[in-house]
């Protein structure tokens, strides 16, 4: 690692010229695994090179080596040296967090030493974006991660994302990995009914790792309401057609009307309010429409539509009859 926070200094007499021989052996407090870790040996009082080996072994028996290095000091180097050192999640059996401690150990022909070290598996950092917080049925969820090692520098690790509904079931997983740190999944496809409620997404790596990332978003249902008036549509049953034509629904409104037994005023009922919710949905993605008769109206042939604070008319041909009914539709 970059920071280098833990310092072993050793001293041991020599005997050549009489002087004090002292070995410095730098490492960081705690392994992460999958990641470079850097070791670095210093030494003073010695004037001829050696070899030094580095080694992580298993601990607390040493009997599996995860990684080495062998490096030389000399006048050359000043007498200091490192060597990068890589626990392979492959090498750990039992799963994450089975192995907690590893053996740092380096040997010379001069002195040797053996330090126990944790070992972390959340190694770097994981962050999930969506392109919004709020979705309906039917819609499709843009999402990418960034994938950062420990040093916050692009990591190439292969990337699992999974889908999580409010129930805490696994709707989709997708893998994906890139060169630059930045992931592009897939769009989620919203399904037509949904559960609705907060969704998680969650992104872990492949591997043998405990590094997650997590974002929610949520999923609301589509809030329709027809407003008739005494005047219009006063039985129940005829009203009933025209909440029943104002509801989202996968066939067109002609081929729902065709299942109608109750008889023509229904059907027209249905196919007004169905007509008009679907001309809504096409338009008004994600703003609150209003379309009723309003006294903003310049005539009588006129449909006001109230759009937050803004107002805009919309003029029918004269030979159309507006209904004298009023449907809003919320999202």
């Amino acid at each position: 690692m970059d920071i280098l926070s833990m310092l072993c200094i050793f001293f041991c007499l020599g005997r050549s010229w009489g002087q004090k021989q002292i070995y410095i052996i730098s490492a960081p407090k705690a392994f992460y695994v999958g990641a470079s870790e850097n070791v670095v040996i210093q030494v003073y009082g010695y004037r001829e090179s050696f070899d030094v080996t580095i080694a992580i072994k298993s601990y607390p028996d040493k009997s599996f080596t995860y990684s080495f290095g062998q490096v030389n000091l000399s006048p050359e180097n000043k007498f200091q040296n490192s060597a990068n050192l890589i626990i392979k999640p492959e090498d750990l059996s039992g799963g994450p967090n089975a192995v907690s401690n590893v053996y740092l150990e380096v040997v010379s022909a001069c002195f040797s030493k053996a330090s126990k070290i944790p070992l972390r598996y959340d190694t770097g950092f994981l962050f999930i974006q969506t392109d919004r917080s709020v979705y309906y049925s039917n819609e499709q969820v843009k999402v990418r991660v960034y994938s950062l090692d420990e040093n916050l520098k692009p990591s190439q690790k292969e990337v699992i994302l999974t889908f999580i509904d409010p129930e805490g079931s696994e709707v989709a997983v997708g893998e994906e990995r890139s060169a630059t740190g930045i992931i592009t999944f897939p769009d989620f496809k919203i399904p037509f009914h949904p559960k609705y409620g907060l969704w998680t997404i969650k992104a872990n790596y492949k591997e043998d790792f405990t590094t997650i990332g997590t974002a929610d978003f949520e999923i609301k249902r589509h809030e329709l309401f027809v407003i008739i008036s005494a005047s219009q549509f006063r039985h129940p049953v005829i009203r009933k057609c025209c909440y029943d034509g104002a509801h989202v629904s996968e066939e067109s409104c002609r081929e729902r009307a065709l299942r109608i037994t109750v008889g023509q005023q229904c059907s027209k009922a249905f196919l007004k309010c169905c007509d008009l919710a679907s001309e809504l949905r096409a338009n008004s993605s994600h703003i609150d429409v209003i379309i009723a008769r309003s006294s903003k109206c310049k005539s009588f042939h006129s449909v006001c539509s109230a759009v937050g604070r803004c107002w805009v008319e919309f003029v029918l041909p004269q030979e159309e009859e507006i209904p004298n009914w009023a449907l809003m539709y919320k999202r």
